[in-house]
Formats: C-alpha cells, structure tokens, sequence
C-alpha cells in the first residue's frame, strides 16, 4: 500500500509540474507592442511554427526558429538578451522558461498572433 501511494503522489507531481510549465502564465515578462520599441541589441526570435510566420508576413531582423526545435538550436542567438515573437500564451510560457534555465534574459514577448 505505501508504493502505491508513493506512486500516486509521483504521478500527482509530475502532472502538476507538466500543466505549471505549460500553463501557468510568467508574471515578469512584459508584452512589447511593436519592433520599433526594442533596442537594437536585443536578439528578436520568432519561435511561431514556418506556416504561422509566412501566414502573418515575418518580421525583419529577426531569428526565426520554431519552438519545437529551440531546444536544438537556441545557440545561434547573437546576444543573451532576447524578445520572443509567440503564436499563444503556451509557446510564451515554454519558450521563456526554456530560455532561462539555459542563462538567456527574455526581456519582453510580442504576440505575433495579434498582428
């Protein structure tokens, strides 16, 4: 019986920490409404999938790559200081959260959906 509720309570973490990175919103990121509001040493990355970029037209002098492959390539930043360009509030939360357990300040979001 104490396995048993050993592995409940594992299996209970493990989901509670899944739906906290995934949708529990980061507080301490401000919303940027628009490109000219960010200065010019800051890497803009653009972590929208290929079909949402073209479909709303890709900003300039930015870094696209998707969010399923940052993990991969998240190296080809030019700078530590960065602006995300999200589809939602999901692809926000995970991208800032990767970003700073790899030593990135993430220093506004753009919701490119919105445009």
């Amino acid at each position: 019986m104490v396995v048993l509720g050993v592995i409940g309570t594992s299996v209970s973490l493990l989901i509670m920490w899944f739906l906290y990175v995934r949708y529990f919103p980061v507080l301490d990121v401000k919303e940027i409404e628009a490109l000219h509001q960010i200065d010019e040493n800051l890497s803009i990355v653009d972590v929208r999938e290929f079909n949402e970029v073209s479909k709303n037209n890709p900003e300039l002098n930015t870094t696209h790559i998707p969010l399923s492959y940052i993990q991969r390539y998240y190296t080809d930043f030019h700078s530590k200081e960065i602006v995300l360009i999200v589809s939602d509030n999901l692809g926000k939360n995970i991208g800032i959260r990767f970003l700073r357990r790899k030593g990135f300040k993430v220093r506004g979001y753009i919701n490119g959906a919105m445009k």
